[in-house]
């Protein structure tokens, strides 16, 4: 009776050990969306200061460097957040990042891409609409940040993380 006991107390815990995620796994992952979140914010912020400098400078250079740099940052981490294994729920933070990044690189080629080829004589006119179109494709990009950082936070939550952990 009482190895009885034991077996179904170790078999208990095994099976609860099983279905509920472990809290450092739920971490890491949590601490690998949100780098690369992060990081993407800084380096799009690296982009748009150089793009202001460039609006004035007519120079338009710099950007190239920034962009390759940011392209291949979003090859890479698409593939690395295809390849996290779901945890406590991480499904819709995963597929929020996934859907961040594709819409990044989808700027990246239609809307920073492009700026490359101003130059000089390049018109304040036609720099004016370049950067109207900016403001405008930044607030969907905002829209898709926000949720990005509410369902980290229910993730959070949900595995018992404390805020960005």
């Amino acid at each position: 009776m009482k190895h009885s006991f034991e077996l179904i107390l170790l078999f208990t815990f095994c099976l609860f050990a099983c279905r509920f995620p472990n809290k450092n796994q739920a971490k890491k992952l949590n601490g690998v969306v949100c780098d690369i979140y992060d990081s993407l914010i800084y380096k799009n912020n690296s982009w748009n200061s150089t793009y202001e400098e460039a609006r004035v400078s007519k120079n338009f250079s710099k950007l190239v460097l920034i962009r390759i740099q940011l392209a291949y940052f979003i090859d890479e981490n698409m593939e690395i957040v295809n390849q996290l294994k779901d945890i406590g729920g991480s499904e819709g933070l995963r597929k929020s990042e996934l859907e961040l990044l594709g819409f990044e690189k989808q700027k990246v080629m239609d809307y920073y891409l492009p700026v490359e080829n101003f130059d000089a004589n390049t018109t304040d006119d036609k720099l004016i609409k370049w950067t109207n179109k900016l403001t405008d494709l930044a607030n969907t990009e905002k829209t898709k940040q926000e949720e990005f950082l509410k369902l980290q936070k229910e993730f959070g939550e949900k595995n018992g993380l404390k805020p960005r952990d």
